[in-house]
């Protein structure tokens, strides 16, 4: 697959670390930016989970140790909800 998955099994295997995705929202004008990241994951760690904004829009994100950002139309502050039941992550929303 050309993907490098060391890290994955790394932590999995031979740690009891369970990724925790840290992130942040922001609301600018019409638009909702969501940061995030991996914070307790060996370097290069990526794996992806799907967040859904409000109650309609899902989207599939691929964080590593490095803030990201996603953007979406937004008229209103959307609840973000991580899908902590289809991927063994935690997650946690960092308040600025």
């Amino acid at each position: 697959t050309g993907l490098n998955l060391n890290p994955y099994f790394d932590l999995y295997l031979r740690t009891n670390i369970i990724p925790l995705l840290e992130y942040k929202v922001q609301k600018e004008g019409e638009e909702l930016h969501i940061f995030y990241r991996w914070s307790n994951t060996p370097a290069n760690f990526s794996m992806p989970v799907v967040v859904q904004i409000g109650n309609e829009v899902k989207k599939r994100i691929t964080p590593t140790n490095e803030w990201q950002k996603i953007s979406v139309h937004s008229t209103e502050n959307q609840h973000i909800t991580i899908d902590t039941s289809s991927f063994l992550v935690e997650a946690s929303e960092t308040i600025e």
